[in-house]
């Protein structure tokens, strides 16, 4: 038997979803491992992961219109904000959204797993040939209804092109 099939399915998911990230994804990696400990013992649902995925989609679909009108029954009244530059609380969600205005922001991937969803997402540029001017892994913790914690890794660089395979 191979490594790969002795490990459950949730460790191989996340590490599969998290590869790739850079610098950014290695905290973003041992945060995931963290959560996981506490995910694994209280199994969810595939109708709850898929109504956290919806709800996680009502987000994004706020930040792409900048619009924090519905914040308020979107994230928790406790809410946990983990990205560095966005002001912490629920308050400073709200803000830093109307702050940003509306933003063309698209979703390449969304992946969710019990009460973690994770979205990349890139905001593209003016020509379609070039990479995106910016790009962005999120990771939100949905307890309760609402989403109670956020963890993210944003590159505004534009992405390097890629490297042929050989």
């Amino acid at each position: 038997m191979n490594d790969e099939s002795t490990r459950s399915p949730s460790s191989v998911s996340r590490r599969t979803a998290l590869a790739g990230l850079g610098a950014g994804g290695a905290s973003l990696a041992l945060t995931t491992v963290r959560l996981a400990a506490a995910q694994e013992a209280s199994p969810v649902s595939c109708a709850a992961t898929e109504a956290n995925t919806r709800l996680v989609e009502r987000l994004v679909a706020a930040i792409r219109a900048g619009d924090p009108s519905e914040i308020d029954e979107i994230l928790s009244p406790d809410y946990v904000q983990h990205q560095p530059g966005v002001p912490p609380g629920r308050e400073g969600f709200k803000q830093f959204i109307a702050s940003i205005g509306a933003t063309p922001l698209q979703v390449q991937h969304t992946i969710a797993e019990g009460d973690l969803v994770m979205v990349h997402s890139v905001i593209p540029a003016a020509d379609p040939t070039a990479a995106p001017t910016g790009e962005f892994i999120d990771v939100f913790r949905v307890a309760g209804g609402q989403v109670a914690e956020h963890w993210g890794a944003v590159n505004m660089a534009a992405a390097a092109p890629a490297t042929p395979t050989t």
